[in-house]
């Protein structure tokens, strides 16, 4: 009798040990670990379709363009407190390809400068902003208070636009925040933990622009934590400028690192179908655009 209380008494034992490290295990902590000083690498890759229809009296005019673009950032951890923290981005060495039935453009930051960049438009719009840096506040809690640049757009040239995507501060704090900062407030979460974002683009060109986003925590493991993304961009034309988006939508997921306690990757397809109305004459634009950020270290 004594032998067999002692053996439940054991079971019951490990049992109640045992149970913490199961729950342990179908949870994972979204909360990065940054110190002072804290350095790494990201890649970033970018694939962008584009497709504009002019209408026209006799036939419509379409036009088609695929951008590629692949750079290096630096990041840095300049402050991490009990009060937040601060991050700067920097932006390392980019290329990038345009291509359409017209023509096709090239630029590659480690190319030198030369009398050929005068000719090259894309040269001219990106070569300023390598070596731009994006400076990102965060709260205790991990909500970003701000994302700001250095960066001095060519506001003149086409591709003024290419260059955003690397280094505005709009672009830069709807795709790197959560890269940063999974989730704020309580980052403890579990398999189908659901939460949203919102991210004003208040400095677009195309009017007051949003980016709201609802994430949903697919799988938990010791290895890996996978957030799934989904969302669209919401917009309040400037009636000067008479664009609408008609439909847009955001898709994609972020891969967490448990023991790192960082995002190693974080992948989105954004979709928007725009019109505008230029003159009287109607201009409808589609893109597709594929990103892609990888941290290497």
């Amino acid at each position: 009798m004594k032998m067999l209380t002692r053996t439940i008494g054991a079971v019951a034992l490990s049992l109640a040990f045992a149970a913490p490290a199961a729950f342990a295990a179908d949870t994972a902590d979204l909360a990065p670990k940054y110190k002072t000083g804290d350095k790494a690498t990201y890649k970033f890759d970018l694939t962008r379709n584009e497709k504009t229809v002019i209408a026209s009296t006799t036939s419509p005019l379409s036009r088609v363009r695929t951008i590629t673009q692949s750079a290096t950032f630096d990041m840095k951890v300049t402050e991490a407190s009990e009060s937040g923290t601060t991050i700067t981005l920097t932006l390392k060495d980019a290329t990038c390809k345009v291509q359409d039935p017209e023509k096709s453009l090239e630029f590659s930051s480690s190319k030198p400068a030369d009398d050929s960049d005068a000719k090259n438009e894309l040269v001219k719009a990106l070569r300023p902003v390598v070596g731009a840096t994006l400076t990102f506040k965060f709260d205790a809690q991990g909500n970003v208070l701000s994302c700001s640049t250095d960066a001095e757009l060519v506001k003149a040239s086409q591709f003024t636009q290419v260059a955003e995507q690397l280094v505005s501060d709009q672009w830069g704090r709807m795709r790197w925040s959560t890269v940063f900062f999974p989730k704020a407030g309580n980052s403890t979460v579990k398999a189908g933990e659901t939460w949203k974002t919102s991210c004003p683009m208040t400095g677009a060109a195309i009017g007051k622009f949003q980016a709201d986003m609802d994430y949903t925590v697919k799988s938990v493991s010791p290895k890996q934590t996978i957030v799934e993304m989904k969302g669209a961009f919401t917009m309040e034309p400037d009636p000067k400028k008479e664009k609408v988006a008609k439909t847009s939508s955001v898709s994609g997921s972020m891969a967490f690192d448990p023991a790192a306690r960082v995002v190693t990757t974080s992948e989105t397809n954004e979709k928007m179908e725009m019109q505008v109305s230029a003159q009287g004459i109607a201009v409808d634009r589609d893109t597709d655009t594929q990103v892609k950020i990888t941290r290497a270290n």
